[in-house]
């Protein structure tokens, strides 16, 4: 889907964000992180903490299937910019 969208580029597609973080740190960095909250290994909450702390430039966005508070304001209170349910 972002691939055919006009005025962007995926970088990169990832299983976990243990996959995803060395790639990262690699230039040019993306603008824009989607990420799913049941990841496995690190969950998305808390990979949502890792990008703000060690790439702040980049803007995460919360991928989920849930729309309960919990996992609303679990994401935005890491850092996500947005969330979709």
């Amino acid at each position: 889907m972002i691939a055919g969208s006009e005025g962007f580029e995926r970088t990169g597609a990832f299983d976990s964000m243990e996959t995803a973080a060395a790639p990262m740190g690699l230039e040019p960095r993306p603008g824009v992180a989607l990420i799913d909250i049941q990841l496995p290994g690190i969950d998305g909450i808390e990979g949502i903490c890792r990008v703000r702390a060690l790439w702040p430039e980049i803007c995460p966005v919360m991928l989920a299937v849930y729309d309960d508070d919990e996992c609303i304001v679990g994401s935005t209170a890491a850092g996500a910019n947005r969330y979709s349910a």
